[in-house]
């Protein structure tokens, strides 16, 4: 299992708590996000990738940051 993660090509972004928390609160508030999921949208929205999930609030709040959709 280990090689096949080293096989893996990831990046790692910096901590979001460390980083940016108060953007993370601020783009959480006005669409009822969790801090976990503001996160999620925060990454996805940085780095410019696609975003899975089924909640409502949140593929609303991907629609107006202009965040890609992928089917889940």
């Amino acid at each position: 299992m280990l090689e096949a993660l080293r096989l893996l090509a990831m990046e790692y972004a910096p901590d979001p708590f460390e980083a940016d928390l108060q953007r993370i609160i601020t783009m959480a508030r006005p669409h009822q996000l969790t801090s976990y999921d503001a996160t999620y949208l925060g990454l996805a929205s940085q780095l410019n990738l696609p975003l899975c999930t089924l909640d409502q609030n949140l593929i609303l709040a991907a629609g107006h940051l202009g965040v890609t959709m992928w089917p889940c």
